[in-house]
């Protein structure tokens, strides 16, 4: 299934959350799956935890680009702009 990741023309992304009550999701992606194979630089106001379970992804935060490899995490502070990639196919993550 490809998951499409709406991000208006300020860069911000628009979560569906499934409860406006409770406003979280936790999500188990893989970017091969995502619509273009990565996610585009964006923003959300929404704070962000990742961890990644298989293989390897770089997040680009302003001019720093990380390698986020199997076992480790990352925190991305709400309001800052950032892009998803593979660092290898089949890299896969919570967040």
């Amino acid at each position: 299934m490809v998951s499409e990741i709406i991000i208006n023309e300020d860069l911000e992304e628009k979560i569906n959350y499934p409860d406006r009550r409770w406003p979280h999701v936790i999500l188990h992606t893989s970017l091969s799956e995502t619509l273009l194979g990565y996610i585009p630089l964006h923003w959300h106001y929404a704070l962000q935890f990742m961890y990644v379970t298989n293989g390897v992804i770089k997040v680009k935060l302003a001019e720093n680009t990380l390698e986020i490899h199997e076992g480790e995490g990352l925190f991305i502070n709400s309001n800052v702009v950032h892009e998803i990639r593979d660092a290898n196919e089949g890299a896969r993550f919570y967040c």
